[in-house]
């Protein structure tokens, strides 16, 4: 009998196809929501006294909401941007059939603009 051969697997392959994480938050959120949450603590605590701990407060909830969503899927970010995308071109463009697909090659760009130009027909 002959024996199967094993493919190597390459971890950094692999690796490559994730996102970044810090404590199950996509790393560009939490920079952008710490800062906020900082600064912006700071500026109305000085300016509303204990009602400045509010955009703390809402920054903390936000990561939260996002830590949550990542949980399974460490893409869940990317696929909600899509998902938000698709919902305000309909929501201007006052169609119920519109929809924005990732999986398309080529620059999406283009795709939006050759698509809006068939859907919008006074261009």
């Amino acid at each position: 009998m002959a024996e199967a051969k094993e493919e190597p697997t390459f971890a950094a392959y692999k690796g490559l196809g994730y996102v970044s994480m810090f404590y199950g938050v996509p790393l560009g959120p939490v920079l952008v929501l710490s800062a906020i949450g900082v600064f912006g603590g700071f500026l109305f605590c000085q300016l509303l006294g204990a009602w400045g701990l509010i955009c703390p407060a809402i920054c903390g909830l936000a990561l939260l909401v996002l830590k949550v969503m990542c949980e399974a899927d460490n893409k869940a970010m990317e696929r909600a941007k899509w998902s938000f995308k698709s919902w305000w071109l309909r929501l201007r463009l006052t169609s119920k059939i519109i929809t924005v697909s990732p999986n398309k090659v080529g620059s999406k760009h283009e795709r939006f603009r050759r698509q809006l130009k068939k859907i919008h027909r006074s261009g």
